[in-house]
This record gives structure tokens, sequence and C-alpha cells, in this order.
């Protein structure tokens, strides 16, 4: 497997108009250096960090394969949305109280679970982005145990993992946390695939589980030997079937596991700090944000060639900067 140094695209097929993009856009991130949201111009392995699309961010995230998003702006709360059509939109969200550390996105990209590990709570925004309201809330009395939140594909079941002093994973669809699959060691990573069916990957013994979330229980479940400390997992669909893609913390790489064959296919070396699959286009993942002076790393599952990307961030002028 190779790594790739992404560059910038011929000037022409970059070029940016006050508020539009031109040239293939592969998705749209929260730039934490900048405090804006950019959009990635170009495939990857020619692409670039464009300009602030909006900016004056205190924190941001988009949501995956979408062209809309969350903010806060000078501590209030906004939906944005049209990213990169030249007509963006920004409307204030009903007040949150507190500030998230995270966000995690149903599917559709019509629900987010703002939540916060240190804080101990989530609290669900519906209706994005053009009818936003408060959902649902949760408070988690133990310190430190929230771990990670995933959403299914509209939003309608919330899972987590735990951590300390009561570890596992739990589904929220009730309420209140209800252990899954008997599962009562820290999971290190969960996702969904696109039916429904939940994966969880317990740290330690690396054992991978494929729960049924109608009864709460475990369909099949087997190790994965190159996983064992994985950060985040993810299905990916393919033409030849349905693959698991395991980004580990030790290795520093991404493992690919077919589901069906249960077999290990491909280990990709990970350059740069990687904390999760962000979805940008079809079939790439950012893996996390990026840090000041560092570059975006964005995964390609090519079936033929999966490889990772190095995504420059293009330096901002004074007159880039983005929707106020």
């Amino acid at each position: 497997m190779k790594i790739w140094l992404a560059v910038p695209l011929l000037w022409l097929s970059s070029l940016q108009l006050p508020g539009q993009i031109r040239g293939h856009v592969e998705g749209f991130v929260f730039d934490a250096p900048t405090h804006s949201i950019r959009p990635v111009v170009g495939m990857p392995g020619s692409a670039r960090l464009g300009g602030p699309i909006v900016s004056g961010l205190e924190f941001g995230s988009v949501a995956p394969r979408h062209s809309h998003g969350i903010g806060i702006r000078d501590g209030k709360w906004l939906s944005v949305s049209r990213l990169g059509d030249g007509t963006e939109s920004l409307v204030d969200l009903p007040e949150l109280p507190r500030t998230p550390e995270a966000v995690a996105w149903s599917g559709d990209g019509t629900v987010a679970a703002v939540y916060s590990t240190r804080g101990h709570w989530i609290q669900v925004v519906t209706g994005l982005p053009d009818s936003p309201v408060l959902g649902a809330a949760f408070e988690e009395p133990t310190a430190g145990s929230i771990h990670t939140v995933i959403l299914d594909a509209r939003g309608q079941r919330i899972v987590i993992t735990r951590s300390g002093g009561d570890p596992g994973v739990f589904d929220l669809a009730g309420g209140a946390p209800a252990r899954l699959a008997g599962i009562e060691s820290a999971a290190a990573a969960i996702c969904f695939s696109a039916s429904g069916t939940l994966y969880a990957l317990e740290g330690g013994s690396a054992r991978l589980y494929e729960i049924d979330l109608t009864s709460g229980t475990v369909r099949n479940e087997w190790t994965l030997d190159r996983a064992a400390d994985a950060l985040a997992i993810r299905v990916i669909a393919r033409s030849g079937g349905r693959f698991l893609a395991a980004l580990t913390g030790g290795e520093r790489t991404i493992e690919l596991f077919d589901l069906e064959s249960r077999q290990h296919v491909a280990s990709i070396p990970v350059e740069g700090e990687g904390t999760g699959f962000e979805p940008l286009g079809k079939g790439t993942f950012a893996l996390g944000g990026r840090r000041d002076g560092a570059p975006l790393w964005v995964f390609r599952d090519d079936e033929a060639q999966p490889a990772i990307y190095f995504v420059p961030a293009t330096p901002i002028s004074a007159e880039e900067g983005g929707v106020q």
C-alpha cells in the first residue's frame, strides 16, 4: 500500500468565486486551526483544503456527505446550510446550555447528537438543517463514563460506549442506558452498517460483535487479531461484499477485514494522527480533524488500491474570510 501526496490542482480547475466553489468538492470539514468550515477541493491525490466558507467559529461540525452543519459563533449556536453554492444560510439554533466536545450525526444528516465526554451529557438536535429543534437530553452521572456516541441512518437509535466505572455498550432508545450483548468491558469502537446492524469491537480482546438492535442479541462474534487497539471502526460496502476498516492506535494502520469470510485482507500505514472515520465523498473518509500547521489526512477505499492521502491546507488571505 502507498501514501500519496496531494498537490493543488491547476488554478483553472480550482478557481473559487466569492461564496462559490468551482471544480470537484469531495466534502466539507470544520477546520479547527482556522475556526472555519472549509471544502476539500479536488479528488484525493490532487486535493487541497480550500478557503473558508463560514468563519469565526469557536466550534463546528459538518454532517457527513452533506452540505450543512452546525457551529458556535460568539457563544451562539448556528445551523449552516447550502455550503459551497454561493447562497450559504446561517440560522440560529435553540440555545444549548453547554459547549460540546464532539458531534455524532445520523446518516441522513437530519439529527445531531452533541455531547461531552468530560461533562457526561448528550443533547439531541433534530430537524436539521432547516427546522432545528431540541430533542432528547441525557445525563451520565458517572465521571468519565461517556466515551463514544453514534446514531443510525435516521437518528432513531443512539448507542454509546462507556469507560470507567461501568464500561460497556449501551442503547439509549428507551431513554435510559440498556446494556447490549452483555459486553461489560470498555468497547474500543462501535459503528452502524448501512442496514442498521451494530458492530462493537471490544478493547483488549479484539472481539467483534455483530448485534441485532431489535432483540439486543449478538448474531455473530469473532476475533480480529490485528485490531486489539482499534480507535475506530467503519463498515464499508464494496462490489465484492462488506468490509470492516479498523483504525489502530499502536501500529498506526488501517486494517481491512472481509465480514463474510472473516479474513484480514489489507493493512494500510497511517501517517499523522488518526482519530476516526469521518465520511467525505463516496468511499473517502477524513481521519479526524487537523492540527495547526498539519495537513488533513484522508483515507480512500479504492477497491484496487486503498490508500491514505495528504491534503494540504491552502493559506488563507485576509479577503478569504468566509461568511461572517
